[in-house]
């Protein structure tokens, strides 16, 4: 089920994100290490902005601030319905490396939208965002993603 508007998923870093340009409405999942300050963007066609907080890790690390069901489903509730226009999703982590590839290529298979990484060379997609996002879809019964 492709997103209504969105057209294309676009990975990259931090800093990649706050110099990003974009013609056309864009939203922004903006990922950060816990504690540190928010991204800062002054594009004037960013519409729609999400921010989660968590740490790099692959399993559960037991300090609560790993990537989980819930951080899931807000990154899927913020797709399926606060987008507004937007015609394309940039989804930035400290490096785009990890976190970022991971959360894109998961939105990219359950909404049926081309993903793009900045850093392709060095993307090493979190298997655990992975694993969790296309589980809370499914749950979500968004099962439409091909495995």
């Amino acid at each position: 089920m492709a997103h209504r508007s969105i057209a294309l998923i676009f990975s990259t870093s931090r800093a990649g994100a706050q110099a990003f340009a974009w013609q056309e409405p864009f939203a922004v999942i903006s990922i950060t290490d816990p504690g540190s300050t928010p991204a800062v963007f002054a594009q004037p066609n960013l519409v729609a902005r999400c921010d989660l907080s968590f740490w790099d890790v692959l399993a559960d690390v037991g300090d609560g601030l790993m990537f989980t069901h819930e951080l899931a489903r807000e990154a899927l509730h913020f797709v399926e319905r606060r987008c507004g226009d937007a015609k394309l999703l940039l989804v930035h982590c400290e490096a785009g490396i990890s976190r970022s590839t991971g959360l894109s290529d998961a939105l990219g298979r359950v909404f049926g939208v081309e993903v793009r990484h900045q850093n392709e060379l060095f993307r090493n997609p979190n298997p655990l965002v992975v694993r969790l996002t296309l589980e809370e879809a499914l749950r979500r019964g968004k099962d439409t993603w091909n495995s």
